[in-house]
């Protein structure tokens, strides 16, 4: 290296020791500078809706500035200290047992006795979270008991809603997933190229169905939630033993793992267990992996070691196509602030290589076809002319927004304080490379106007990080919450207070997480014209009805739903050797019905009750809202054709 290389790299170093000794001041002036910025920036663009908006950032910013600056004149070194706040005996805990067991069985009971999950039901779940908070600062706790009943609420809410519904189908592509693995079922291959390029490619969550699907016998829907539902509750004991080791404290790393569980991102995509969510178990592993080479190598398992991260990157190179490049990038910024902060590298270079190595070879050498069509399809330049407001950002919507982000205020402001306790506190420690890495994601993570451009969040699929980053978001935010209870307040009535507040806003983040539109839209006490987001047996009555009365190769319109439950069957070459039907799928545009040749299906049932279905295009859907004008005008266009089944809420129209 030349002289003036040297030099150049030790003028770097230079400024980034500097830029890190100042680093808590400069998030203190971020938190304070930043709100006003926002402010001005929606009043310049005259979108005085994006400045409402704002509100679930500006709000704990600031509340957050403020605890911070009555932290920065107090000792809170005690972040350290494993001993508890409260004291709660034996019996006590006895108590908060009995307790769970009691709201636990009633929350089943609730939805096993309801037509859809009633509010009282999420009023419960809110509780046994509360419960699960309080045990973990009593004086004894057990690791295994708490971990257990987090496990056990989270698959509360998961099978009340996969087993609940005759078929649950979320965002929708659990529907595409179901017939894929059936085709690997029937097949006994991975589908073919002709079916769907993409998981041709990447077959290993549709074998892994179909296999449990053979193995246990029970039809392929029923398997297809057990076993996923089991897969990703296997997290949250994999996170305790992470963020143990890093953490060296029980008590916070329950904390983290019961906030995990709670976050609205994570009950999201608890049902909606997809291929990207596999991904997101084995990325877990992967984090676990890293920490704790040292455990494995400690003890002579380097090879073993070697052999299963091995093993888990091709598991993250076949299970889903587009996850690893995004966890590729996670890594590098997470590896930066290793290097950054200079306090500890967990996370080594060659590993990031093998990973990257394998999932870039195969792209090129095995899935090249695969490969070309995301670039083709990634960099139209028509795409990149002017940046696209994302359609569902809209004035009007300001209100749904705001109630909807409730918990993002409460989540913002305990990790907001989180990481100025770390910058300010612990710069010296592991713990600053995480704070660090969280507050870099955090765009990636809350509301903000990277959120709202068509580019990042449908294009490049931006949404998708957030559940990869869902650990290290409820690291920082337990930190926070451990911070506030650790306050070295002189009056005892101070502390308690603390408490009851922090218990409000646990509550408030629990109840706002498990009830927004996203996670409860069945909760009819709380959405009322939301799209329900399964198939009831009427439904299924119809569908089996069509697939086999109506013959291959018929036209069906529908709403969007129901459009995409028939995509995935079109024609593909081994159709007809396997039994299967193949229908060309379309959605219902209501200007040309009278012009349509084929079948419609009219869910009469669903646009009465959710008064709305969702016509026009799988590219840009049209709210079809119900009013008396509308239903009797697209009634007498139904009306007008041949109708070939009915019953209770769905009509199938035929057309020559």
């Amino acid at each position: 290296m030349t002289k003036s290389g040297s030099n150049l790299i030790s003028r770097m170093d230079a400024a980034w020791s500097y830029i890190y000794n100042y680093i808590d001041k400069i998030y203190i002036s971020a938190l304070f500078v930043l709100p006003i910025f926002g402010l001005f920036l929606a009043y310049y663009l005259n979108r005085p809706d994006l400045a409402l908006r704002g509100v679930v950032l500006v709000l704990p910013m600031l509340a957050a500035l403020c605890i911070l600056c009555w932290f920065t004149h107090r000792n809170v070194s005690f972040i350290s200290n494993t001993s508890s706040t409260m004291r709660f005996n034996d019996s006590t805990q006895k108590v908060f047992l009995a307790l769970y067991s009691v709201l636990f069985a009633f929350s089943v009971l609730t939805i096993a006795f309801t037509q859809y999950r009633p509010l009282v039901y999420f009023v419960a779940v809110t509780f046994i979270a509360i419960i699960i908070f309080l045990q973990l600062f009593s004086e004894k706790i057990s690791p295994t008991v708490i971990l257990l009943e987090i496990v056990l609420l989270s698959l509360n809410m998961i099978f009340g809603v996969t087993l609940k519904y005759p078929l649950y189908f979320g965002g929708t592509d659990i529907l595409a997933h179901l017939f894929f693995a059936e085709v690997t079922y029937l097949s006994g291959h991975v589908i073919p190229s002709d079916l769907d390029l993409s998981y041709t490619y990447f077959p290993l969550f549709h074998i892994f169905i179909s296999e449990a699907t053979q193995i246990t016998g029970l039809t392929l829907s029923k398997i297809y939630f057990v076993v996923t539902g089991l897969s990703y509750t296997v997290i949250i004991p994999i996170l305790y033993i992470t963020f143990e080791k890093i953490l060296k404290n029980k008590r916070l790393s329950l904390l983290i793992c019961l906030l995990y569980a709670t976050t609205s991102i994570v009950i999201y995509y608890g049902p909606y267990m997809v291929t990207r969510v596999m991904a997101f178990v084995g990325f877990v592993i992967l984090l676990y992996l890293i920490y704790s080479r040292e455990h494995y190598r400690g003890r002579g398992h380097s090879t073993s070691y070697s052999v299963i991260l091995t093993l888990v990157a091709l598991f993250l190179t076949l299970v889903h196509q587009v996850s690893l490049p995004q966890i590729v990038a996670l890594l590098l910024l997470l590896l930066f602030f290793e290097y950054f902060t200079r306090v500890k590298v967990c996370l080594k270079a060659r590993e990031l290589v093998l990973v990257s190595v394998l999932f870039i070879g195969y792209w090129l050498y095995a899935a090249w076809s695969f490969t070309e069509e995301v670039i083709k399809s990634r960099t139209v330049p028509k795409y990149f002319e002017e940046i696209v407001i994302k359609s569902s950002i809209q004035p009007e919507n300001v209100a749904y927004f705001l109630q909807n982000n409730v918990d993002v205020v409460i989540f913002l402001f305990f990790a907001l304080i989180g990481i100025g306790v770390v910058l300010k506190f612990q710069k010296r420690s592991y713990i600053a490379t995480l704070a660090l890495f969280s507050l870099a994601s955090l765009a990636l993570y809350v509301p903000n106007p990277l959120q709202t451009m068509w580019q990042t969040m449908t294009l490049f699929r931006f949404d998708r990080f957030m559940l990869f980053l869902s650990p290290f978001m409820a690291f920082i935010m337990g930190y926070g919450v451990y911070a506030v209870l650790r306050s070295p307040f002189r009056r005892k009535s101070c502390t308690y207070l603390t408490l009851i507040v922090t218990l409000v806003l646990i509550a408030i983040l629990t109840f706002s997480s498990t009830t927004n539109s996203q996670n409860a839209p069945d909760c009819t006490d709380l959405w009322q014209n939301e799209s329900t987001r399964f198939f009831g047996e009427t439904d299924l009555v119809t569908f089996a009805f069509i697939e086999e009365d109506v013959p291959s190769g018929g036209t069906m319109y529908s709403d969007y739903f129901v459009a995409r439950y028939f995509s995935p069957r079109d024609y593909f070459q081994t159709a007809d050797v396997l039994g299967l039907k193949y229908y060309s799928s379309n959605m219902i545009k209501t200007n040309f019905v009278d012009s349509y040749t084929g079948y419609i299906i009219f869910r009469e049932g669903e646009y009465l009750k959710s008064k709305h279905l969702l016509f026009g295009s799988f590219s840009d859907t049209d709210r079809f809202s119900y009013s008396p004008e509308n239903y009797c005008q697209l009634s007498d266009s139904l009306n007008a054709l041949n109708k070939v089944y009915v019953n209770r809420d769905n009509n199938l129209f035929w057309k020559l």
